[in-house]
């Protein structure tokens, strides 16, 4: 069969032949079975082989709640618009130095309005913010030749903040029809149901864009955390050394 005569498969039908042959890998041991699934950079490599710019994989995984988010947490990003936490990562080659870590705790603190030092722990670096919506960790984790930049972000208590007042909000309105004497009981029922759902509705929509746009600023910042890294020059080991031994010249007699 020529090339231009071949059967061209659906997005449904590449993505069903995809997963039926990563199910017939695994039952033949072909791979790990508990290291299911794909990465972002895996997503990104595929989508290039078919035709799809990486780009365009990156805002399909943002559109449909799917980019930092666990698995487990997916329900909640469907039903309420956002996830209680969700996670920004970014590699970055070579050591992390000292100057590098000062850089990045800096943004960090120049982002959130603070001033916490980074904490060290042998080869990890840490930093975390606590507030009143949630809380912000920041790692540095070193993996051989490339150090791992992890952010996560917890956003659940905001997300609690807004579905408080929607949940007096319909219980006001709900009150308001059922004591109404000029409607019948069925139509109250049915009022209260309609603005239950545009009311949650309305929730989700602005829960799922403050979402988004949170995740933009994070990225952004990531980025220039990764530039700062750049910039930072790299002092060799032996030449740090020699900069922090003292010379002492021997005094000249007579």
């Amino acid at each position: 069969m020529s090339e231009r005569n071949e059967r061209l498969y659906t997005e449904k039908e590449v993505a069903r032949i995809l997963q039926r042959a990563a199910d017939l890998q695994s039952e033949v041991g072909g791979s790990d079975p508990t290291a299911r699934g794909s990465s972002r950079l895996e997503l990104q490599r595929v989508g290039e082989e078919l035709g799809i710019e990486p780009a365009f994989v990156a805002q399909a995984l943002a559109e449909l709640n799917l980019d930092g988010v666990d698995e487990d947490h997916r329900a909640q990003s469907r039903w309420l618009g956002a996830p209680p936490e969700y996670v920004v990562e970014r590699t970055i080659v070579g050591p992390l130095s000292p100057q590098a870590w000062d850089a990045i705790v800096g943004h960090l603190n120049s982002e959130f309005k603070q001033s916490i030092p980074g904490v060290e722990s042998g080869e990890f670096r840490t930093w975390q913010w606590k507030h009143e919506l949630g809380w912000v960790h920041f790692s540095a984790i070193p993996s051989g030749a490339t150090v791992r930049l992890r952010m996560v972000l917890h956003i659940d208590d905001g997300l609690v903040a807004g579905l408080v007042p929607t949940g007096i909000a319909w219980f006001a309105l709900a009150s308001l029809l059922f004591a109404n004497d000029a409607l019948r009981p069925w139509l109250s029922i049915l009022c209260s149901a309609a603005a239950f759902i545009g009311l949650g509705a309305a929730f989700r929509t602005l829960s799922s864009r403050w979402w988004r746009q949170d995740q933009r600023k994070t990225a952004r910042l990531m980025n220039r955390i990764l530039d700062a890294f750049e910039e930072v020059p790299v002092v060799s080991p032996m030449l740090a050394a020699e900069e922090q031994r003292v010379h002492v010249t021997p005094e000249i007699g007579p």
